[in-house]
């Protein structure tokens, strides 16, 4: 899994694209590894354009709006990418079930991708395509975070948060955070949060909030010597995705890394906490 070998970067040539470009050059430069960069040209969109109005006054034929697309490819790769020689793929048809088809063929173990939230909104959703990849894709996925500069020097990551529920992945996650964190140097905290039972008259959780704690704080400790790991734990309640979100602020995270692959197909409680951490986070997410 880590260190990643076939990097895969789907480019619409959006802004939010652009952006995750320095992040891209960095994983590659961190790992030595093949980079492949895939535009998926969505018919539909050529023609009439995101809004559903004509992009196009005069429709060419599909053979030369195909060849306008390798174009602008090649030009993206050059522009972007002047020192590396990636993999050029150019396909036609849903963007999402493409790009999975290319994960699924190629072998990829990582899929880089930007998110569509705009200011708000990200905190509500993220973009279509991104949500089915999560879902469909067995590899890590990186998600961006809206607000970057495009193309605005990046550093490297240095501080890293990987939040850990306590599942048979738990231990698997645990060990790819550190790899990632020992080849990027950077510091490592391991996060867990305790949800406790809304308070009411009826009962009193204050007596088990301190117990929950302490217990999570010992397994988040265990994890990390089993692993061989110097990390920061902090064991921490609330909201999944705000106390997430409030851990990595603290600690300037770089880069949030959590758990995927063991709940990808069923509808586990931690599963449905992706999309929220996602779109909460303050910095990319790395989902193994």
């Amino acid at each position: 899994m880590i260190p990643f070998r076939r990097i895969l970067f789907p480019v619409d040539f959006s802004a939010a694209c652009l952006s995750v470009v320095p992040h891209v050059r960095e994983m590659v430069r961190l790992d030595d590894a093949e980079l492949t960069l895939i535009h998926v040209a969505d018919p539909s969109l050529l023609i009439f354009g995101a809004d559903g109005t004509a992009a196009l006054k005069d429709v060419p034929p599909w053979e030369e709006l195909m060849a306008q697309e390798q174009v602008r490819l090649e030009s993206f790769a050059r522009n972007h990418f002047p020192d590396l020689t990636p993999q050029l793929v150019l396909k036609q048809g849903d963007p999402g079930t493409m790009i999975a088809r290319e994960v699924a063929e190629t072998g990829t173990d990582l899929l880089m991708l930007p998110t569509r939230g705009y200011g708000l909104f990200r905190r509500l959703l993220i973009g279509s395509v991104a949500a089915k990849l999560l879902h469909d894709v067995s590899c890590a996925v990186w998600t961006g975070v809206h607000g970057l500069e495009p193309d605005q020097p990046r550093p490297a990551v240095r501080s890293m948060v990987c939040a850990v529920n306590f599942d048979d992945e738990a231990e698997t996650v645990v060990r790819a955070a550190g790899a990632l964190a020992k080849a990027s140097s950077a510091r490592l905290t391991l996060v867990h949060v305790v949800e406790l039972p809304p308070m009411s008259l009826e009962i009193d959780v204050a007596p088990f909030r301190k117990s929950l704690l302490d217990a999570a704080d010992l397994s988040l400790r265990k994890l990390a010597a089993d692993a061989g790991l110097e990390a920061d734990v902090r064991a921490v309640e609330g909201p999944v995705a705000q106390a997430i979100s409030a851990v990595a602020v603290k600690v300037e995270a770089d880069l949030l890394i959590l758990g995927r692959g063991g709940s990808q197909g069923i509808l586990s409680q931690w599963w449905s906490h992706i999309y929220p951490v996602i779109a909460a986070a303050p910095c990319p997410v790395l989902s193994i």
